[in-house]
């Protein structure tokens, strides 16, 4: 490569940048759709292959070190023997499967999806369970404290899994 070719890379950068600070709303919609594809590319990778839905999901208990499948519409974290369980995201690489992260609904989320329960069967509910499942989500690596919105920059870093030693994982479901 040489220095012309630098320069042109450089200045494209820098135009790249100068319009995510003067608009940040686009940063913003990149960071969500980015957000929404990686949701869509996981749940697809989890459906049960002869219905195209996945009916049960991983959840754990204690905070990662183990996990257990259950119903995929849990509303989380739940009672699970007397423990709050939250969904976990299981991955494995070439070792012993792991949790990559755990995931909750932010408060007023939970409480609007369990309010919104008995109601799925209407339309307008249904499209609100909808989005609320897509929003709303707060997740965290096991062994931490801090919950953070899975659109942020820290949560788009936490969802960003890779193997204990580093290297590629793939997603694994019940």
């Amino acid at each position: 490569m040489n220095d012309t070719d630098s320069g042109l890379e450089g200045e494209a950068n820098m135009g790249i940048r100068t319009t995510l600070n003067e608009k940040p709303q686009i940063a913003y919609a990149t960071v969500i759709i980015a957000v929404v594809a990686a949701a869509a590319l996981f749940w697809f990778t989890q459906t049960d292959t002869t219905s195209g839905i996945a009916k049960r999901m991983y959840y754990s208990d204690d905070d990662g070190k183990t996990y257990f499948a259950d119903d995929t519409n849990k509303v989380f974290p739940f009672d699970h023997n007397g423990k709050q369980a939250y969904r976990a995201y299981v991955y494995q690489a070439s070792q012993a499967p792991f949790v990559g992260y755990l995931a909750r609904y932010s408060e007023s989320t939970r409480e609007q999806l369990l309010q919104l329960e008995s109601k799925a069967s209407d339309p307008a509910a249904a499209a609100t369970i909808s989005q609320l499942r897509n929003s709303g989500v707060e997740v965290k690596k096991p062994g931490e404290t801090n919950w953070v919105s899975q659109t942020s920059k820290q949560g788009q870093d936490i969802m960003m899994v890779t193997a204990p030693g580093g290297g590629a994982v793939k997603g694994i479901v019940p």
